[in-house]
């Protein structure tokens, strides 16, 4: 995965995990999530400002999952990770926005 070759795109990380919990300390109202089922994480960044996180169940149903940004966006929101265990593929971006709740990219 790390080396793959797109058109303006950089692959920055690819790994495997056998599950993982994961606790949005920076989005608390979010919640913690537990994935139990194994999968590969590839964070990656379009053009020079859009990062992006793709989550790929090792099991999938052939069917891909991906959420928008809400209110100023700041980080990688990818609101489906609790479907990996239902064998979803997910994907989120940060919209190429830092920050989030200050919008001084605005």
């Amino acid at each position: 995965m790390k080396n793959l070759q797109f058109p303006d795109v950089t692959i920055l990380a690819a790994e495997s995990n056998a599950g993982d919990t994961i606790r949005n300390s920076e989005e608390p109202w979010r919640g913690t999530i537990v994935i139990r089922k194994s999968f590969c994480r590839v964070l990656g960044r379009i053009s020079r400002e859009i990062n992006f996180e793709l989550l790929l169940p090792d099991e999938g149903n052939t069917r891909f999952l991906m959420s928008g940004g809400g209110g100023f966006v700041g980080n990688i929101q990818n609101d489906f990770k609790s479907k990996i265990d239902e064998g979803f593929a997910t994907a989120g971006t940060d919209t190429g926005h830092e920050g989030g709740g200050d919008a001084k990219w605005a």
